[in-house]
């Protein structure tokens, strides 16, 4: 059997609210959400959940087929989720995961049961008055594209592995001066043998910072990464040298941001090496003490995913809004835009733009009981007619917590 999830979501992958620089640490998010000094939003200690959920809706083009070869179907299932989070003084930990099965009426293939898995862990420990470590890693077995993690294709084509873990270790110099070492490991794996031979591959990046706390709520970095990405078969082995320049900043007690830009040098081993330029930022607002509104963007080279072509600069952005109704009602809205340039091998340069938007919402019975419904819209445009799609996705659900 394949295994799937279901449309991605955006509010499940939230940005965090910004730290200091000299105090504890927190755990920074994952993937492309990995930006600034993010923690994951621990406010106090919460004893082991699990949950039990059901799921049933409607998708108009489960093969994220052009126009006229769409293939809508309908499909149900449930699945098993958990979460723990603890918080004292020195140390801030959260484990989150869950386990789906889905059976849809028909896909490319007919008929049949697919699977998702997504776990994350997140932690923030302060060893001592001047060192500290953190850590944040995301392992997941599914089949739909994330586009804010930005790992996996831009379409549905089949089961994938995904595993991402960063290690950080922040030491004080002084009380205003402080080093930050990482380690990240980002690796990706296809069931499909096409997909497999593209896109196989395992990156690793090292990083050095050096943090200055201008006051209380601002600090500027300078910062260096390296990065090695090698595939499995297809002959696209490169390394990466970052130079960015950055700032973190509680603007007030509703409002932090995290900003960094410079240069990136790319060099693959059979092309010849170049310079792109390479930006990242996220701002999280609180408007009211009910709504929430999250925000971050990237520019910056990034894997291919398509064969034929050497490297793809892309644009990536995301929003996401949380509100809290009434004490039993809670709503979410989700928009994520992905701009994409391919640089061509012996061939014309292509561009592919994509447009993700997710609304949510959940009615609470009581804290151990809710129902909850979702509609999602995907569309995508290239220069190549064949990639375009558009897609619509409608879900109803039941959840209930132990």
């Amino acid at each position: 059997m394949k295994a799937s999830s279901s449309f991605p979501s955006l509010v499940a992958i939230a940005l965090a609210s910004l730290g200091h620089l000299i105090s504890l640490p927190t755990a920074e998010a994952q993937g492309l959400l990995g930006i600034g000094q993010y923690g994951s939003e621990i406010g106090k200690a919460q004893p082991l959940t699990m949950s039990v959920h059901g799921v049933a809706g409607w998708d108009s083009n489960v093969n994220t087929a052009p126009s006229g070869q769409e293939i809508d179907t309908f499909f149900g299932g449930g699945g098993l989720s958990l979460g723990y989070s603890m918080a004292n003084d020195t140390t801030r930990f959260d484990l989150n995961g869950g386990l789906d099965a889905l059976y849809y009426d028909e896909t490319a293939q007919g008929g049949d049961v697919f699977y998702n898995t997504r776990f994350t862990a997140n932690l923030g420990h302060q060893i001592s008055r001047r060192l500290s470590i953190t850590n944040n890693g995301l392992f997941a077995y599914e089949i739909e594209p994330d586009y804010l993690i930005g790992a996996s294709a831009a379409f549905r084509n089949d089961q994938y592995l995904y595993g991402y873990n960063r290690t950080a270790v922040w030491f004080s110099l002084t009380d205003l001066l402080a080093l930050v070492s990482s380690y990240t490991i980002e690796g990706v794996r296809y069931e499909d043998d096409l997909l497999s031979f593209r896109e196989d591959r395992l990156s690793h990046y090292f990083g050095e910072q050096l943090r200055y706390a201008l006051d209380r709520q601002t600090s500027v970095r300078a910062e260096y990464r390296y990065g090695m990405t090698r595939y499995d078969q297809a002959p696209l082995d490169s390394d990466a040298h970052y130079f960015l320049a950055g700032i973190d900043r509680n603007f007030s007690e509703y409002t932090s941001g995290s900003f960094a830009a410079g240069a990136e040098y790319r060099d693959y081993d059979r092309f010849d090496a170049f310079w792109r330029p390479y930006a990242e930022a996220g701002i999280r607002h609180r408007v009211t003490e009910d709504i929430t509104v999250r925000w971050m963007g990237r520019a910056g080279l990034e894997n291919n995913e398509v064969f034929g072509f050497r490297d793809r600069y892309t644009y990536r952005t995301g929003v996401i809004v949380e509100q809290t109704v009434t004490s039993n009602l809670t709503t979410n809205v989700g928009v994520s835009y992905l701009h994409s340039e391919f640089d061509a091998i012996g061939a014309p340069d292509r561009t592919e733009d994509a447009v993700l938007v997710n609304a949510g919402l959940a009615y609470h019975f009581n804290p151990n009981f809710e129902v909850n419904a979702g509609y999602s819209f995907a569309t995508y445009s290239s220069d190549e007619t064949e990639r375009e799609y558009d897609r619509h996705r409608i879900t109803v659900g039941a959840k209930a917590s132990f």
